[in-house]
């Protein structure tokens, strides 16, 4: 990991526990880590969302 994980900023990402971190791979890709047990404000004001789990 070359970052510690860090609350999201966007305000439509926001929640308690909503964080991410990088890591780079032994072949040097960069993945990011996102947790996000706490619904994106967003989902309370409209039936679209950004992704499907």
């Amino acid at each position: 990991m070359f970052t510690e994980p860090k609350p999201l900023d966007f305000p439509t990402e926001r929640g308690g526990g909503n964080v991410s971190c990088y890591r780079r791979t032994p072949w040097g890709t960069h993945i990011e880590f996102i947790t996000r047990p706490s619904p994106m404000p967003y989902a309370q004001h409209t039936a679209l969302r950004r992704w499907k789990p």
